[in-house]
């Protein structure tokens, strides 16, 4: 063999001329790993396609803990002691932690839209299942301070509503008056809350919902 034909080929290089091909050492020996991948812009996409779909999850999840911050911070200023600006004041605190009643919103589907369905997805009413937000009115002697609605959280609007209001009260007695709606009437409440309070100076009331209870307690 003459001494052109034994010259051994040089080592390819990765996306180019001779790839896939075997490599000798010179010992004779044949190198066991294949040849890197060519970085081109097709390598390049292939790691970026798991960002791609990893992306509405990431997003999804943000969000989630984006919501879930207010309510946090709520449940634990519930507790949180109060320091009265004006020593000789009083405070009354409404707080509560709610869940609204479960209904469901339905909808007749039209016949258009059965037929696009599949047959054994072809329901004629269209239920979406939902947590409606929670109003509340309070009332100090016979004047309303607070009327508000409180929405459900959750990305899906599926949690509990979260309250939080301080009204500060000289000290004496008071009368409260407090009204909630958890559900989807349009007029008058679900609950009603009424008590006679005699508070002393530097004196926190504070007025939460009892779940379990399903009534307004004063503590």
């Amino acid at each position: 063999m003459s001494r052109s034909a034994s010259k051994k080929s040089p080592l390819p290089l990765a996306g180019g001329e001779g790839e896939g091909e075997e490599v000798k050492h010179a010992s004779g020996a044949i190198d066991p790993h294949p040849n890197p991948l060519p970085m081109g812009e097709g390598a390049k996409d292939v790691f970026r396609q798991p960002a791609r779909h990893a992306t509405p999850l990431f997003r999804g999840l943000l969000a989630g803990l984006l919501l879930s911050v207010p309510a946090v911070l709520i449940y634990f200023a519930s507790d949180a002691p109060y320091a009265a600006s004006r020593p000789a004041e009083s405070l009354i605190k409404l707080t509560f932690k709610h869940p609204g009643k479960i209904a469901e919103d339905c909808r007749e589907r039209t016949p258009e839209e059965l037929a696009r369905m599949p047959a054994h997805m072809r329901k004629t009413k269209d239920c979406e299942r939902t947590r409606p937000p929670v109003h509340v009115e309070f009332s100090l002697d016979g004047r309303v301070l607070l009327a508000r609605t409180f929405p459900a959280t959750g990305i899906m609007k599926d949690g509990p509503s979260y309250a939080y209001e301080t009204f500060p009260v000289s000290p004496g007695s008071h009368r409260i008056v407090v009204n909630m709606r958890d559900s989807l009437r349009a007029e008058g409440f679900d609950y009603t809350f009424s008590r006679d309070l005699t508070l002393d100076p530097g004196v926190v009331a504070v007025i939460d919902f009892d779940n379990a209870r399903q009534n307004f307690v004063v503590r």
